[in-house]
């Protein structure tokens, strides 16, 4: 990681009739650790830093006199809405399931006192948020974050990392559901003005697929792939990590 970002090892245990949205099931190891998706992401963040913070700042929404918000999906260790806090001065709400969520919320406060001791402040804020898929919990996440009553209920970016997979048994019609619960969720997050970026492991093309040829279109949106050649990585890791912005149509 381009900072140290502490990863406390809690077991987590979920069982399979739970999962990131209603009815579905994931992997007893998922929130975690770092995946190699949020690796990636979190140093295309970092290399354009420079031009994400005139974005998300003056260019998003300039009338308003606040950080900009960013929340994290899927976030286990919270490391991607670190990097937006620490890097881009955003107010960073790191989301996951209400049992991973407490491992989150450890490795949020080790992290930022971690940077503090070593004389690096964040730029912005940082904390974590149970969050369950397609449930229609955006909105109390946002206003945590500082929308107040009668202000704009959208996030200025929205991050994901490795979130789109089939689920244990590679059940094609749970994975789809989980995965337009997902877009639900960005969809209740967001809106035109929104930056979204999505870094993606390609490991099962059915999955893929569905996500990328039918649940996007059928919610107006499309993934443009995004360049990190420039990003200071190792070649192997650049190959096997995608990154996509998602864009309303």
């Amino acid at each position: 990681m381009p900072f140290d970002c502490q990863v406390h090892q809690t077991q987590v245990r979920t069982s399979l009739a739970e999962g990131r949205g209603a009815g579905s099931s994931f992997s007893d190891s998922t929130g975690r650790g770092v995946w190699s998706g949020s690796i990636v992401l979190a140093q295309w963040l970092i290399t354009n830093g420079e031009v994400l913070r005139f974005t998300l700042g003056e260019l998003a929404r300039p009338r308003d006199r606040r950080r900009p918000r960013c929340v994290e999906l899927g976030s286990g260790v919270g490391a991607l809405c670190a990097t937006a806090a620490a890097y881009l001065g955003c107010d960073a709400v790191a989301t996951d399931l209400q049992e991973i969520v407490a491992l989150t919320r450890r490795n949020v406060c080790i992290t930022v006192l971690r940077a503090a001791a070593h004389g690096h402040l964040f730029r912005g804020t940082l904390r974590a948020a149970p969050l369950m898929w397609g449930e229609g919990e955006e909105a109390s996440v946002l206003r945590d974050e500082g929308n107040g009553e009668g202000g704009e209920c959208a996030a200025d970016l929205v991050v994901l990392a490795d979130v789109v997979y089939a689920l244990k048994g590679e059940n094609n019609s749970e994975s789809t559901s989980l995965l337009r619960a997902l877009v639900r969720t960005i969809k209740g997050l967001s809106d035109r003005k929104t930056t979204i970026i999505l870094a993606h492991t390609p490991r099962h093309p059915a999955t893929d697929d569905a996500f990328f040829q039918r649940v996007l279109p059928e919610n107006d949106l499309e993934a443009v792939r995004l360049d990190v050649s420039r990003c200071p990585l190792g070649a192997d890791i650049k190959r096997k990590v995608n990154l996509y912005q998602i864009r309303y149509v």
